[in-house]
């Protein structure tokens, strides 16, 4: 079973790379991508099947043939779905004149392979006219169940199954909960259930003490690591 969280996963870990139009993005870290190929490719190295076609107007006919079209404001909200832009209709003859597509990180803002001037990134969703919006066929929209823990006495609570990231700020029982972690672990943040600057620096500190990639970016390993003992004695915030 292939999850939206690995596709998202997958795809931040792209960010920095350069914008190609035309590449085709082959191995584990090709570099550099387009808009269609970031999401082609994603999908490809997860084995997601049926497999996405190239071109953002061939992936919107492929998730509308597989019955995947949502509502903007579903899309706007889900990790994972995709956001196009057309500038007509993608579902009759060849290729818009303009043609773009983007993944939607469920709080208001994106990862995609943007254009020359930006390359991969995040960006906001706001007044970027999207046309039409969908879900990844082959993809399952939930939290993935949490592996068995080694220890069930400090077994961390399970993922929630979004990632955490900002801007903008992410909202949500998630957030709170992995701040009471922190706080608790000896970090000074506000437990307000907003993952904002604080809790994102305090996310890299986590990571960087628990021998993680430092992205600021709280997925399932560093949502485990928050519940799992530090290799030193001393915390952010408290005697060493």
């Amino acid at each position: 079973m292939i999850y939206a969280s690995d596709f998202v996963g997958l795809l931040l870990k792209q960010a920095g790379d350069r914008y190609v139009y035309g590449v085709e993005a082959t191995g584990d870290d090709p570099g550099a991508f387009d808009c269609s190929e970031l999401v082609e490719w994603g999908c490809a190295r997860l084995g997601v099947r049926p497999p996405m076609p190239d071109g953002s107007w061939m992936q919107a006919r492929h998730c509308r043939t597989y019955d995947t079209m949502v509502p903007l404001d579903v899309a706007i909200r889900t990790q994972g779905a995709l956001l196009f832009r057309f500038s007509s209709s993608p579902f009759n003859g060849a290729r818009p004149s303009s043609a773009h597509v983007a993944v939607s990180l469920g709080n208001q803002s994106t990862i995609e392979a943007r254009g020359t001037d930006w390359g991969v990134g995040c960006w906001t969703v706001a007044d970027r006219g999207w046309t039409h919006t969908a879900l990844v066929p082959g993809i399952r929209y939930a939290a993935p169940l949490p592996p068995p823990p080694a220890d069930p006495a400090s077994a961390a609570p399970p993922w929630p199954g979004r990632f955490l990231t900002q801007p903008p700020l992410m909202r949500g029982d998630d957030v709170r909960r992995w701040q009471q972690q922190m706080t608790a672990r000896g970090w000074r943040l506000t437990v307000d259930g907003v993952y904002g600057p604080d809790s994102e620096e305090a996310c890299r500190a986590l990571q960087q003490e628990s021998a993680l990639q430092i992205d600021g970016i709280v997925g399932a390993t560093t949502w485990r690591a928050a519940w799992t003992p530090a290799p030193t004695s001393s915390y952010p915030g408290q005697p060493g």
